[in-house]
């Protein structure tokens, strides 16, 4: 670290690019998530042979094995609530036909705006305590990641397998904020 100008000061900027990871500036970031995320670059990141799509291709045994159905090219309309306001499903589009799919538990992983705003039905979306929630938030910050894979090795093509990140400076609520207020 002594090659580093500032010592401390750079030296916790190493640490902390991991909080953009996360999506939040340094000061609202979770220790544990940066420990997590900082330990698994240090051993070096994968990514699955054949793509992320093997994931996804080899977990749908499994699922469907467990009488789980996988639908593809199916995006959700909207979640079914019953007069409790307990999930209970949802519906999907495939091939231009709404196909109603039930389940003891539903979970959504498209964001909280959409879930509240576009998914549950109005009279869910409306509800004061519902907009309480909704107002407190904001959304987060997006993130852009490229992974390439080629036909040779690295030693044919000449290159090095690392990740780079390149940052104004090494203060990270600074830059945050300065990036929010452009976006909004």
């Amino acid at each position: 670290m002594s090659k580093w100008k500032n010592g401390k000061e750079s030296s916790a900027g190493i640490v902390l690019w991991l909080t953009f990871s996360q999506g939040v500036p340094p000061k609202e970031s979770s220790c544990v998530i940066n420990a997590l995320l900082l330990h698994h670059y240090k051993r070096g990141a994968y990514y699955p042979k054949g793509g992320a799509s093997e994931i996804p291709f080899h977990i749908t045994k499994v699922i469907q094995k467990f009488g789980g159905r996988v639908l593809v090219r199916a995006p959700v309309n909207r979640i079914l609530v019953d007069n409790k306001g307990a999930a209970y499903g949802v519906t999907v589009k495939q091939d231009q036909e709404d196909v109603e799919v039930r389940a003891p538990v539903i979970i959504s992983n498209c964001g909280v705006f959409s879930t509240f705003k576009k998914l549950l039905p109005s009279h869910i979306q409306s509800k004061p305590e519902i907009q309480k929630r909704l107002n407190m938030m904001r959304p987060g910050r997006g993130c852009l990641l490229v992974f390439s894979g080629f036909d040779a090795t690295q030693e044919e093509l000449g290159i090095n397998s690392n990740n780079m990140w390149l940052f104004k400076s090494n203060d990270m609520d600074a830059m945050s904020v300065q990036k929010q207020k452009k976006v909004i």
